[in-house]
Formats: C-alpha cells, sequence, structure tokens
C-alpha cells in the first residue's frame, strides 16, 4: 500500500489521533516523521516534527528532518524560501558543532531568502568562530564581506576584517577595505581609528614614510 492511496492516508489518521491522544512524544515524533514523508506535506508540518525532536532531545532526527525540509521546499512552488527557517537553524547547529564550511555553505544558501536580521547575527557568528582558527581565516573575511556590504561602517564589522586581512598579508585588501570604507564612516574618532591601523600595519611593512603619511591625514581630520 502506497502513501499516496486511501487506505493509507485513513490509517495515518487513525494513527495521528492514537498519537495525540497518547501523550507519549516518542509516538507522537514516529508519527510526525512518517507524515513528513508523504506527499503533499507542508513546510509547518514538517517544522511541526523538528520541534519536537528538539524538545525530546532527538538531534540526530532533527538534523534528518530539517535536511528533509530544505530538500522539500527546493522542489515545491515557493522555492527554497519556504525552508529559510529550517537552512538558518541547520546553519546555527553547524556552528555550534565546529563544521564550520558546512555552515557557510548553509549561509550562502540563505542570504538571498533570509531577512538580515534573521541571518547577519549567524554571519557574525561564523565570522567571529573562523576567526580564531588560522585555516579559516579566509573564511572568516567572507563572513565579514557579507556584513561589510549590508553596513559598511559598522567597527564591529570593519576592524575585525581589517585585523584579518593584516594577519594574513594581504595588503592590497587592506588598503581596498580602507579606501571603500573610510568615506562611509561619520565619526571622526573612528575615521582616525582605521587611519591608526592602517599606519601600524604600513610601519610593520618598513613603510614608514606612508605610514606617516597616513598619520597626518588622521591629525588633518581630527587635529584634537
Amino acid at each position: 500500500m502506497s502513501a499516496a492511496d486511501p487506505g493509507s492516508a485513513k490509517i495515518m489518521g487513525l494513527y495521528d489521533r492514537v498519537a495525540r491522544n497518547s501523550g507519549d512524544a516518542e509516538l507522537r515524533l514516529d508519527f510526525l516523521e512518517r507524515r513528513s514523508l508523504l506527499p503533499g506535506v507542508s513546510a509547518p508540518q514538517v517544522r511541526e516534527a523538528v520541534e519536537l525532536a528538539l524538545d525530546v532531545g532527538q538531534d540526530a532526527r532533527a538534523e534528518v528532518l530539517l535536511q528533509r525540509a530544505i530538500e522539500h521546499a527546493r522542489g515545491s512552488a515557493d522555492g527554497p524560501q519556504a525552508a529559510v527557517w529550517a537552512t538558518l537553524l541547520l546553519a546555527e547547529r553547524r556552528i555550534n558543532a565546529g563544521e564550520l564550511l558546512g555552515a557557510r555553505d548553509l549561509i550562502y544558501d540563505a542570504i538571498g531568502s533570509a531577512e538580515p536580521r534573521q541571518i547577519d547575527p549567524l554571519v557574525g557568528r561564523l565570522a567571529k568562530k573562523a576567526a580564531a582558527h588560522p585555516d579559516h581565516h579566509g573564511l572568516a573575511a567572507d563572513m565579514y564581506e557579507l556584513l561589510r556590504e549590508r553596513s559598511p561602517a559598522d567597527r564591529a564589522v570593519w576592524e575585525p576584517l581589517l585585523a584579518l586581512y593584516r594577519s594574513m598579508g594581504d595588503g592590497d585588501r587592506v588598503a581596498s577595505l580602507i579606501s571603500i570604507t573610510l568615506p562611509h564612516i561619520t565619526d571622526v574618532g573612528e575615521r582616525g581609528a582605521m587611519r591608526r591601523a592602517h599606519a601600524a600595519y604600513l610601519a610593520s611593512l618598513d613603510r614608514t614614510h606612508d605610514a606617516a603619511d597616513i598619520l597626518r591625514d588622521a591629525l588633518q581630520d581630527d587635529p584634537d
């Protein structure tokens, strides 16, 4: 008997009532998992299964359901945006588990559909976590660049990004970041902080004359 035939639907309806009335979370979860495999299952129905799995500590089953929600959305008329919630939740779990590349891929999947308030905190968490590992400095920089595009004057974004480019020895990107960012910074003290960081980097390369020029610019901008 296939999941789509009337007999199967009748059995699932009966199972639903039994599971709901049983008070047994495991039985209820088993029903919700089975329902998530049926043709025509809705995103809210899959989400109900995910939430129950998480509530009862069945993390592995929750991840399977999250993947299922994402795959279901990709094949639906609404497209991937119907499962942004699942993509972001799975990305958060990947960050928590230290699976940074997997988290990055999920963030890229969601970036075009998620609201900034939904996704930006996750991007920031991934950037900070990646920045703590030299092997992932490139990933950290990519994440900070995503945030910089939205908030070019945010010191909480440009300052760690500048530090990353300095640590990576990428002088071109240091210079590019500063030239792109300075026009957006309205606070004179923060402009000075960026210029001083630039000067310190140039001095570390024995480019003392260039560093001095940058510091003169900072003094002209903020004589006090």
